[in-house]
C-alpha cells in the first residue's frame, strides 16, 4: 500500500472544515453553513484513498486485506471509544424512549449504516437532533460505504487508460449530482443521508488525485485557482444557512473549492496553502478526527441537560472541552493504532474489531428490546416522557396509507366499532392524526362511525403541493380522498384538519427544529393566497357534493418539547427557561389562517370547531393536566390531550346534526 507525501494543506483544510461544522453545532451565528465542513471532508476523503489505492490498483499490488486493515486502524479506535462514552452518559442522563434512540443508533452507526437509520427516521414523528448523540455519524457511515464500493469501481476501471478512468468517474460524479439537484426539492432527506445522492461530492476528490488533470505550472493561475476555491469554501461557510436548499448543486461550492484548492498546491505551495499549513490549523487538523467524533455527543449533552439554548460562555466551554477530548484521543487512542507497527498484530485486530462490533450491535438491540431500561430512572418523569402518540382504540397504520388502503376504504376506523353505516370522515395531515383521539371517543359516545385518512405533511388543499416536504405525493393523497368521497357520498360531515398557520406564514413557532414551509411555486410570500385558493378549491368540491363540512382550527403550537421538558426538569430539578404560548400568542399566530376561513365561510357552508376555546380558554394555554403531557411533542397532541379535547365534538356528532348532511 503506497504512502503518499504528506500535505500540511490538507490537514489545513481538515481544520477549517471540522472548525466549521463544530462553530455551526454550537450555533456561533456567522458560521450559519458550516455544515458544508462535511463536505469538504468527502472531498478530502475522496482524494486521499485515490491516491492511496489507484498506483497499487494499477501495479496489480493493492491489497484488500491490507487497504482494509488501514481503515481500522485509522477509523475504530477513537470510533469505539465515542460509542462507550455516548452510552455511559445517556444511562445516567437519558428518558427512556431517547436512550431507546441511542441504542437504534449505535446498532446502525456500528454497521455503517446510521445514514440509512436516519433518513428511515427523519421527519415529524422522529426526535429532533438534539436528543441523537450518534446523529453525527451519518457521515461517517457514507464514507464507509464509499470505502466498501470504490476498490471495486477502480479494480474494473484501472485496466482502462487513464483518459478512460477519469471519463468514467466523472460520468458517475456527474449523474449523481444530477439525482441530488433534481430530488432534492421533493425528497430533500433522500438525498441528503443516500450514498448515492453523495457520492459525486467523494468522487470530485478523485478527480484530481487521478493524474490526468493537467499540473497548473503558471504560479498567477495557481493562486488564482486556490484564492477561488477557498473563496467558494467561505462563501459556503458564511453566505448559507438553514434555509438553503442543500446538498444539490450548492454543494459545489464547498467542494468544488476544496479540489481547487487541493489541486493549485500538488506541486508547489501557494499564499493559500502556506496559510492552511500554519501551525494552529495543522494541529486542528490532526485531530480533526477525533473533534468530529467528540463535540457533538457532548453538545447534545449539554443541551439536553441544560434544556434551553446555551448561553455564550458554555459554548466556548464546550468548544474548550471538545478540544481537549479529541487531543487526549488523538494522543492515547488514535496514534498507538497507526501504522503497520501499531497496537495489535493483522489478525488481533481484525479479530478484536469483529469482536467489539457484535458486541455493540448486541448491546443495541438489548436496550431497544428493553425499550432504554426505564427502571433505572424514578417513576414520575417516565410517566411525563410517556406522552404516547399511538392511538389507544385504534390498530394497525392509521397514516400515511398506501393508494390501494385510500382506494378501498380501508383507513383506521373511528368511533362505534360495531356500526356498519359511516357517518364521517377525518382527512388532513399528521395534525388530524393525532387528533384522532379526540374524535374517535366523541363519535364513540354519541353512536357515530367514521375513518381517518391522514397524511404527514399534507392538509387537505386540493391542487396543492408542498414543495419540501418530508413526504411526496400530497397533492395524489388528497386526489385519492377526493375521489372516494366521490364514490361514498353517504358519508354525511368531513372534518378537515390540519397545521393551518406553518401553511399559511411558512415559518415554524418558537425553537421548532425544520425548513419552511412552502406550499406555493412563487415562493413562501404567496403562501396565504395559495393556502386560501387551495381551501377554496377543498370547500367547493364538499359543497357541490352535498358533504356537511366541519373546519376544525388548529392545536396550539408551543415551539418546544413538551413531555421532553417536562419530564427533564423533574428528572433534574431545575426550570427551563420556555415561555407557554398565551391566549393572544395563539390568536397572533392564527391571523392570517383566521382571516382566510372568515372571508372563505362567508361563500361557504362551513362549521368551525374552535380548538383554542378547551386549550386556550384561561390566559396562557395548557400544556398539561393532572400529572400529564397534553403533547407529544411541540405541535402534535398526546393521546391524553386529545382525550381532553374530545368534548369540543359532541355537538358535531348528534344524531341530528349528522342527519342534516343531507
Amino acid at each position: 500500500m503506497q504512502t503518499i507525501a504528506y500535505r500540511p494543506d490538507i490537514d489545513g483544510l481538515r481544520a477549517i472544515a471540522v472548525l466549521s461544522v463544530v462553530a455551526y453545532h454550537l450555533d456561533i451565528a456567522p458560521f450559519s453553513g458550516g455544515y458544508v465542513g462535511v463536505d469538504m471532508f468527502f472531498v478530502i476523503s475522496g482524494y486521499l484513498i485515490t491516491r492511496i489505492v489507484y498506483p497499487d490498483i494499477r501495479r496489480r499490488s493493492f491489497s484488500w486485506l491490507g487497504f482494509y486493515e488501514r481503515r481500522i486502524r485509522r477509523l475504530f479506535p477513537a470510533l469505539f471509544t465515542v460509542f462507550l462514552f455516548s452510552l455511559a452518559i445517556p444511562y445516567f442522563l437519558f428518558l427512556p424512549k431517547d436512550f431507546q434512540s441511542v441504542f437504534q443508533s449505535l446498532v446502525a452507526a456500528t454497521l455503517f449504516a446510521s445514514n440509512l437509520l436516519f433518513w428511515k427516521t427523519a421527519g415529524y414523528f422522529d426526535s429532533t437532533a438534539e436528543l441523537k448523540p450518534l446523529l453525527h455519524t451519518w457521515s461517517l457511515s457514507i464514507e464507509e460505504q464509499f470505502y466498501l464500493l470504490y476498490p471495486f469501481l477502480l479494480v474494473l476501471v484501472g485496466r482502462l487508460s487513464l483518459q478512460w478512468t477519469f471519463a468514467v468517474l466523472s460520468g458517475v460524479a456527474c449523474f449523481s449530482l444530477f439525482l441530488s439537484e433534481f430530488y432534492l426539492h421533493g425528497q430533500s432527506p433522500s438525498v441528503f443521508y443516500l450514498p448515492h445522492f453523495r457520492a459525486w461530492e467523494l468522487l470530485i476528490g478523485t478527480l484530481p488525485a487521478i493524474g490526468l488533470l493537467p499540473p497548473v505550472r503558471s504560479r498567477s493561475a495557481r493562486e488564482a485557482l486556490s484564492y477561488l476555491g477557498f473563496g467558494a469554501i467561505v462563501y459556503g461557510i458564511f453566505a448559507f444557512d438553514d434555509q438553503t436548499l442543500f446538498p444539490g448543486a450548492k454543494a459545489l461550492f464547498p467542494c468544488l473549492g476544496t479540489a481547487l484548492a487541493i489541486h493549485a498546491d500538488a506541486r508547489q505551495r501557494t499564499f493559500v496553502g502556506r496559510l492552511l499549513g500554519c501551525k494552529p490549523l495543522l494541529a486542528v487538523g490532526l485531530i480533526s478526527y477525533s473533534l468530529y467524533l467528540w463535540h457533538w455527543p457532548l453538545i447534545v449533552f449539554a443541551k439536553y441537560y441544560a434544556i434551553r439554548p446555551l448561553a455564550g460562555y458554555e459554548k466556548l466551554a464546550l468548544l474548550g472541552v471538545s478540544c481537549l477530548a479529541a487531543a487526549l484521543s488523538w494522543q492515547y487512542i488514535e496514534r498507538p493504532f497507526r501504522g503497520k507497527n501499531g497496537l495489535l498484530s493483522k489478525k488481533w485486530l481484525f479479530g478484536g474489531a469483529g469482536l467489539a462490533m457484535s458486541s455493540f450491535v448486541s448491546v443495541g438491540l438489548a436496550g431497544h428490546i428493553k425499550q432504554g431500561f426505564p427502571d433505572r430512572l424514578p417513576e414520575e418523569p417516565v410517566k411525563l416522557a410517556k406522552a404516547s402518540f399511538k392511538l389507544q382504540q385504534l390498530q394497525g397504520d392509521c397514516i400515511d396509507l398506501p393508494q390501494d388502503r385510500i382506494d378501498n376504504g380501508q383507513a383506521c376506523r373511528l368511533g362505534r366499532a360495531s356500526s356498519e353505516r359511516l357517518d364521517f370522515i377525518v382527512w388532513g395531515d399528521s395534525h388530524a392524526f393525532s387528533m384522532a383521539e379526540s374524535l374517535h371517543l366523541s363519535a364513540e359516545r354519541n353512536g357515530a362511525a367514521g375513518l381517518l385518512y391522514a397524511h404527514t405533511s399534507c392538509p387537505p388543499l386540493l391542487d396543492v403541493e408542498r414543495f419540501n416536504a418530508y413526504e411526496q405525493g400530497c397533492r395524489k393523497f388528497n386526489d385519492s380522498v377526493k375521489r372516494w368521497l366521490q364514490q361514498n357520498r353517504h358519508i354525511g360531515t368531513v372534518f378537515l384538519v390540519a397545521r393551518w398557520a406553518i401553511s399559511a406564514e411558512g415559518t415554524r413557532y418558537g425553537a421548532e427544529q425544520g425548513r419552511p414551509v412552502i406550499i406555493s411555486p412563487k415562493g413562501i410570500q404567496d403562501n396565504p393566497e395559495a393556502l386560501k385558493a387551495g381551501l377554496e378549491r377543498t370547500l367547493q368540491f364538499l359543497t357541490d357534493e352535498g358533504f356537511r363540512t366541519v373546519f376544525v382550527s388548529q392545536v396550539p403550537e408551543i415551539g418546544w418539547n413538551v413531555p421532553s421538558t417536562l419530564a427533564r426538569e423533574t428528572l433534574f430539578g431545575h426550570r427551563a427557561s420556555h415561555e407557554v404560548p398565551t391566549a393572544g400568542d395563539y390568536r397572533e399566530r392564527q391571523r392570517t389562517m383566521t382571516r382566510i376561513i372568515n372571508e372563505l365561510s362567508v361563500h361557504y357552508p362551513v362549521e368551525i370547531a374552535d380548538v383554542a376555546s378547551v386549550l386556550c380558554a384561561s390566559s396562557q394555554c395548557l400544556i398539561e393536566r393532572d400529572g400529564h403531557s397534553l403533547y407529544k411533542d411541540d405541535d402534535h397532541l398526546s393521546v391524553y390531550g386529545a382525550a381532553t379535547l374530545s368534548g369540543l365534538f359532541n355537538d358535531f356528532f348528534r344524531s341530528d346534526s349528522l342527519r342534516t348532511a343531507r
